[in-house]
């Protein structure tokens, strides 16, 4: 078995660290089904039961495109990240500029989320690998 086998997800958490509202996805439709059904029958208890199709990233893009599902927080934020953006990568970016509360409902959600995808009995399925067409010259 090579080392991705043993991947069930990718997380990207680049988004910031407001208040957790759920998870992005993107793999195997099956797979989605699975998050979601977390997400209300667990993540529901942080309010974070939000699903959707905004799992993809830049730095799980490689993962994903080795057949290794992929996701990301969903945050309180403006819709194009306005506030986090303000200070990603800037002298600003530190941990004096976050709220200790909404930072913790997205450490406590990652972990539950993680933990209960590694304890399923079954793994969540592989998305059906993206196939490029190369022209070759």
């Amino acid at each position: 078995m090579n080392e991705l086998d043993k991947h069930i997800v990718a997380f990207e958490d680049d988004l910031g660290s407001t208040r957790l509202l759920g998870f992005g996805y993107i793999g195997d439709p099956e797979g989605k089904k699975v998050v979601e059904m977390v997400g209300e029958k667990y993540m529901s208890i942080l309010n974070a039961s939000v699903v959707n199709d905004a799992g993809e990233a830049v730095d799980t893009g490689p993962l994903y495109e080795k057949g290794v599902p992929t996701m990301a927080n969903v945050i309180q934020d403006t819709p194009d990240h306005e506030y986090y953006f303000s200070y990603h990568h800037t002298a600003g970016d530190s941990m004096t500029m976050m709220n200790t509360d909404e930072l913790d409902s997205n450490v406590v959600g990652l972990a539950a989320l993680m933990f209960i995808l590694a304890d399923l009995e079954n793994t969540i399925p592989r998305p059906v690998l993206r196939t490029t067409n190369l022209r070759q010259e």
